[in-house]
């Protein structure tokens, strides 16, 4: 069970999506090590800690779509540490209670929950901090890159301001339309007409992932007269990273 944590949390699919793995691996770490004293109890909660840092880390990191289904940065530090102390508390109370293995004293358990509980707080009230210093970096790639076989980004800039910062693609190629659509519509971003900018974009697109805490990526498109595309996004995360 710890091999399959490390390998979850680590599998490199890129590095910050990483040190959130690992972050997110902690509590069944310590339960696996050290709260996890019956031959019973302890696995069931193993698995269910298990199950939980499956679905917080892999479909972010494998670029699976969806608003309750993929889990945001923002959600890994602040509910997810509340849920995971509470397992454990309940996994060694019911140890307590049936008195198996080595007894696990209550303080321990304490300990180890308000540990969890206040990380997760001080974490979380840092992240509109964080959200303040990383509106003056370029968003990710968002899973937009790497663009289709065959195609071919010619400018890859961003262009800040008061209101944080936008990423600008260029995309030349054989059908970089056509393909570029389909590429955008299977990591989510269904594009539509927008009268409002249409002296800008041809279309825009919202994708939206988390479950309490949203991460919303915002994309604007244009195809010029000599068949580029032209990608502008930004990132509106409201308490994410």
């Amino acid at each position: 069970m710890l091999t399959a944590a490390v390998g979850i949390a680590t599998v490199p699919w890129g590095s910050p999506v990483t040190a959130s793995g690992l972050l997110a691996a902690v509590p069944l770490l310590a339960w696996a090590g050290f709260l996890g004293r019956s031959k019973s109890v302890g696995p069931v909660v193993g698995v269910v800690l298990l199950l939980l840092l499956t679905w917080i880390d892999v479909p972010r990191a494998v670029g699976w779509n969806g608003r309750w289904l993929v889990a945001s940065l923002g959600d890994v530090f602040t509910w997810y540490p509340w849920i995971c102390a509470g397992i454990c508390a309940l996994g060694v109370r019911i140890q307590r209670g049936r008195a198996e293995g080595p007894e696990v004293l209550l303080p321990t358990v304490l300990h180890y929950a308000t540990a969890i509980l206040v990380a997760g707080l001080a974490v979380c009230g840092t992240c509109p901090v964080w959200w303040l210093v990383d509106s003056e970096s370029a968003p990710g790639d968002e899973g937009l890159l790497p663009v289709p076989a065959g195609l071919r980004v010619v400018e890859d800039t961003s262009d800040c301001g008061s209101g944080g910062c936008a990423r600008l693609l260029t995309v030349t190629g054989d059908r970089a339309d056509e393909r570029l659509r389909a590429h955008l519509a299977a990591r989510g971003f269904r594009l539509h007409p927008d009268r409002a900018w249409d002296t800008v974009f041809s279309a825009t697109a919202q994708h939206e992932t988390g479950v309490l805490v949203p991460h919303r990526v915002w994309l604007g498109y244009r195809v010029a007269a000599g068949g580029d595309v032209h990608i502008v996004w930004d990132v509106d995360a409201v308490i994410d990273l």
